[in-house]
């Protein structure tokens, strides 16, 4: 993100087409190294994942922790898939400060 600020609330729309949702980790990684835990292996074997944390969706940490911290940077989303079975895309993500 180029625009320098305090982040006052955030959310992260997210489209993952997996078959198995139970082997993904997802973590979104702020410019300063914080890390919030999205998704951690939850749904078992539910397929997909799409929506937004922050509003229909429940993130595994809490998103709040983010407010304060500055929006200048790198954003990152870490998608693991942790088992070899099943497969997924990342279709697409978006990141609202």
């Amino acid at each position: 993100m180029d625009r320098d600020g305090k982040v006052k609330d955030v959310k992260v729309t997210v489209d993952v087409r997996h078959t198995w949702v139970g082997d993904v980790d997802m973590t979104l990684v702020a410019p300063d190294g914080t890390r919030v835990k999205l998704h951690a292996r939850g749904g078992r074997d539910t397929d997909d994942i799409v929506g937004t944390y922050g509003a229909d969706l429940r993130a595994i940490d809490d998103l709040a922790s983010l407010v304060g911290k500055g929006t200048k940077g790198d954003w990152q989303l870490k998608l693991v898939d942790l088992e070899g079975q099943d497969t997924g895309t990342l279709v697409s993500w978006g990141l609202s400060v």
